[in-house]
């Protein structure tokens, strides 16, 4: 996915875009700070982010917070425990060749919380270049530098969190897109479909994306998975 073209297909992410392009011409690199997108249920913040992180290169992940039960998943916990194995952090670093792969984390406001497990915790620590860059996989006893990283945060809305997680990240609100860019935009969200799933069907007709645009982008991709599979059973 080229940059360019995602900007033109993605409306209402205008802000983000500047800061993309600001961040380029710094460094090839693209050294982003930490982003979070904020907006209402629909708009398209997580395929946005999923997307600018494949058009960015160098390894990416997503990170679902409303799965996450324990501040482990990203630096696992100490390796005296018998289910411990390597976290997301180490995994990206060490396994992989990049040293500023992106990280996206999706519905940030809805991690569940405690005294004694916060996944909260952590990320507060890999949102701080100077802790990120000696941060330890308590699995492995490894430093790592995460201080590159690159992470964009997904959040309908800001109330549930924490003002010391809102003063690490560069907040951009994204507003409801208009007619022609919600269509736009599903032209984007099929093409990606398609093209990862599907290359060796017909192009969409518009017709059947100008209905799609009703929906939001998660709604899409699910309807069209689902399209593919019946239309591959079919023959």
């Amino acid at each position: 996915v080229e940059l360019s073209a995602l900007r033109s297909t993605c409306g209402g992410f205008n802000e983000l875009f500047d800061l993309v392009d600001a961040a380029r011409a710094r460094s090839s690199s693209v050294p982003l700070p930490p982003i979070l997108l904020v907006g209402g249920p629909g708009v398209g913040k997580t395929f946005v982010a999923q997307q600018l992180a494949a058009a960015l290169g160098s390894g990416s992940r997503m990170v679902d917070m409303t799965a996450l039960q324990s501040n482990a998943f990203f630096c696992d916990s100490e390796k005296h425990w018998s289910d411990a194995t390597p976290g997301l952090l180490y995994d990206l670093l060490v396994s992989d060749t990049f040293a500023n792969p992106t990280i996206v984390v999706d519905e940030v406001e809805k991690v569940s919380r405690n005294s004694n497990h916060d996944p909260l915790q952590t990320l507060h620590t890999l949102l701080e270049p100077q802790t990120a860059s000696r941060l330890c996989d308590l699995c492995t006893d490894i430093e790592l530098d995460a201080s590159k990283v690159r992470w964009i945060l997904c959040a309908n809305s800001l109330k549930p969190l924490p003002a010391s997680l809102l003063s690490r990240v560069a907040v951009i609100s994204v507003r409801e897109p208009d007619a022609r860019e919600r269509l736009a935009t599903t032209h984007a969200v099929v093409r990606a479909v398609m093209n990862s799933i599907a290359p060796d069907f017909i192009a969409i007709s518009r017709e059947v994306v100008i209905q799609l645009a009703e929906h939001a982008p998660r709604t899409i991709r699910q309807a069209m998975t689902r399209a593919v599979g019946r239309a591959r059973a079919a023959g």
